[in-house]
């Protein structure tokens, strides 16, 4: 057992300052020794990125090649992050970590290798950013979502904040090292110390013993844990909106990410040290927007932050790609830090608050997905517009479509977390049942009578909607309600679940706040009470029905019952 959290005792004001304050996670030995080791492979991530982007300027100076490898870096996010959330909430995240790290080191090593033989190209600098960008892809769910495990859930919001800081202390000093290793050594000895940088992670993650309550089911099968997360997306409202805005934005911002390096040599005239300074300001930037967004986020709603942030980052876009100085750069560059790293944070925590422990990951996974997605495909599209029609009208065009993405907040605004990502109830026990079943028996038909007085029929129906909603996010399939012609007052409510097993794993994945709505909906029907029955499709076990099928027995009931 690795280090508990941090106890303290104190009175409660004082214990909800603390909790806002960003010290608070770093007191807790675990998260203190893996977020620093993090904050050396974010270091390594940005070297990397910087030197690869100007090795890329002496290999070919195109614009859109140069690009390219934003988006070879980000593309595997886009590609795999989803995959990688599953994996990271079916399996060990520990674990997940250790594999993931193997692809970055392994691409760091390899640009090292073909730089100091001299045989590096274009092709093989974007395929060993690939590689790193594969791994940071597998790895970064995993992490995010095992955050919940390091620190006790009144400080995670903080901790959340944390790794972004982590992340922009890299970019803003990260960019100034990385400028001056490729200056002073060149770009080998640059990818040689972002391997390096790797390394303490790797043991960080391998001294963690992670405490992990072996599960009573078998666990996901890989496409069904995709189709489950996919599946509470779909469902949740809130969730798809914050991606779709992940998405935009990251698009429109991409120039900025995407074109540094061309603004800092055929703009401004410098060389790999005004690129790294024109970073670094973007980090310093960045860190002021993460002290700063908790009391923000305290004190306005989302989507009033998020108008306010995309209207400045606008500005600064546009103002980048029509300034000829390089302090109106650097200062430009800084707002625009402050306020993405306002946008990342603020969407982040409302993901990780609002979804259920059981898909975290993936719903983590899809947010990386989103934004890799924006990134890759605006350092793209803005590459190649910068290299038809100048960097000028890129960076312009860029800031245009910040503000027409303005419009979607309007008709989608991003709210508050809806509760969903209260802590689960109790440990339901198994029902009992006469029929001798397997885990893999299916398909399982849920259904439920309710009876309603009529007066209350159009207030009982808006609630099961919403239950019914909230039961296919959580796995139930082919949901519907059904009113009796006959006996209007008996409503019929009915889902399905694939097998045995994904009905067991589908009854303990709703949270507090969704065992309550069903109380309240249940609560509806004449004296509270609510016909259950529970069938199977196929009525020996897994098996088809025929003469050459035997009888299954009561010993072959699987899962065993809860003692």
């Amino acid at each position: 057992m690795d280090d508990p959290p941090a106890k303290t005792s104190m009175s409660t004001g004082s214990a909800a300052h603390d909790d806002m304050s960003l010290i608070a996670p770093l007191r807790e030995p675990l998260f203190r020794r893996i977020w620093i080791s993090s904050l050396l492979s974010n270091f390594g991530l940005l070297v990397v990125s910087i030197a690869a982007a100007w090795e890329m300027t002496r290999l070919s100076g195109d614009p859109s090649l140069v690009a390219l490898v934003q988006s070879a870096i980000m593309s595997p996010f886009m590609i795999f992050s989803m995959l990688a959330g599953a994996l990271a909430d079916i399996f060990d995240r520990r674990k997940i970590g250790l594999f993931a790290l193997v692809f970055p080191a392994a691409g760091t090593l390899g640009l090292t290798l073909f730089t100091v033989l001299g045989i590096a190209t274009p092709f093989a600098l974007l395929a060993f950013c690939f590689l790193v960008g594969l791994g940071l892809a597998i790895f970064s769910p995993a992490w995010q979502a095992s955050v919940g495990e390091q620190v006790s859930r009144r400080i995670l919001p903080a901790a959340i904040a944390l790794n972004g800081i982590s992340f922009n202390v890299a970019r803003a000093i990260g960019p100034a090292i990385g400028g001056t290793l490729v200056a002073a050594a060149g770009t080998a000895v640059a990818f040689g110390v972002s391997f390096a940088l790797y390394v303490p992670l790797f043991f960080a993650l391998l001294a963690w013993r992670r405490s992990q309550e072996p599960s009573r089911l078998p666990p996901e099968k890989l496409h069904g844990a995709l189709a489950a997360g996919l599946r509470y997306a779909y469902y949740s409202p809130g969730l798809k909106r914050i991606l779709i805005r992940v998405f935009t934005i990251a698009f429109a911002i991409s120039a900025l990410q995407g074109l540094i390096p061309l603004i800092a040599r055929d703009v401004l005239g410098g060389g790999a040290d005004l690129y790294g300074l024109l970073l670094s300001s973007m980090g310093v930037g960045s860190i002021g927007g993460a002290l700063l967004v908790s009391r923000l986020q305290a004190k306005y709603e989302p989507e009033t932050l998020l108008r306010v942030a995309m209207v400045l980052i606008a500005i600064a876009i546009a103002g980048v790609g029509l300034s000829q100085s390089a302090l109106l750069t650097i200062v430009l560059l800084a707002l625009a830090g402050a306020c993405w790293m306002t946008v990342m944070t603020l969407l982040n925590v409302l993901v990780q608050m609002g979804a259920p422990r059981w898909v975290t990951a993936r719903a983590l996974g899809l947010f990386q997905t989103l934004f890799a997605a924006g990134t890759a495909l605006g350092s793209w599209t803005w590459g190649e517009f910068a290299s038809t029609s100048g960097l000028t009208t890129a960076m312009v065009s860029a800031a245009g479509t910040m503000i027409l993405f303005l419009g979607i907040g309007f008709l989608e605004p991003i709210l508050r977390a809806d509760g969903h990502s209260s802590p689960p109830g109790e440990m339901r026990p198994e029902p009992n049942i006469a029929l001798a079943i397997t885990g893999r028996s299916g398909p399982i038909m849920m259904e439920l009578e309710y009876r309603i007085e009529p007066a209350k029929a159009r207030d009982f129906y808006r609630q099961v909607s919403e239950l019914g909603r909230v039961k296919q996010r959580n796995g139930a399939r082919m949901w519907v309600i059904a009113r009796d012609l006959h006996d209007p007052a008996i409503w019929m409510e009915r889902y399905r679940y694939a097998t045995w097993d994904d009905f067991l794993r589908n009854r303990n994945r709703d949270t507090e706040a969704e065992r309550n709505l069903q109380s309240e909906v249940s609560a509806m029907s004449e004296g509270g009470k609510v016909g259950v029955r529970r069938y199977l499709d196929r009525p020996v076990g897994s098996v088809r029905w025929n003469e050459e099928a035997p009888d299954r027995t009561e010993g072959d009931y699987l899962p065993p019952p809860i003692s």
